[in-house]
């Protein structure tokens, strides 16, 4: 959205104006919005579901969401780009770091994911993969406890 040189404290002198400006993005702030919490809350439901304590699933969780864009920007350096590429698909955080550049057509934040130069649609289908995947096996997991 635009922003008119007399805010000085980041909101628009009129909340008419404001809305004006910002209402554009909203598309694509609900898109972020649905493909973000798709995927973060597939995964989490998916490791809550089988895992028996709490506890455990919370470090699980942490684990899933930390480690994987630490090992891309470790294993990204040392291997092919073709390798790199594929690797960043299974990271929750470049994933949505790729989507979000992709919606918004700005340049990711994440280096790693910068220097990839993956058509946004690849980071897409991963979200979708990892949406489906997750909650397709988190049903199933359901389906087999008996009652």
């Amino acid at each position: 959205g635009g922003r008119h040189a007399d805010e000085a404290d980041g909101a628009a002198p009129d909340p008419v104006v404001g809305i004006q400006d910002e209402i554009g993005s909203v598309p694509q702030v609900m898109a972020q919005a649905v493909l973000s919490a798709g995927l973060l809350g597939s995964l989490t439901a998916l490791v809550a579901s089988n895992t028996p304590r709490r506890a455990y699933a919370t470090a699980i969780i942490i684990a899933i969401f930390i480690i994987p864009p630490i090992i891309v920007a470790l294993v990204g350096n040392l291997v092919s780009q073709d390798s790199a590429q594929l690797l960043v698909l299974f990271s929750p955080a470049d994933i949505l770091d790729g989507t979000n550049a992709w919606i918004y057509g700005s340049i990711p934040d994440n280096p790693i994911v910068a220097s990839l130069d993956l058509p946004g649609v690849a980071y897409l289908a991963a979200v979708l993969v990892g949406i489906l995947g997750a909650t397709a096996l988190t049903i199933r997991r359901y389906l087999t406890i008996q009652v």
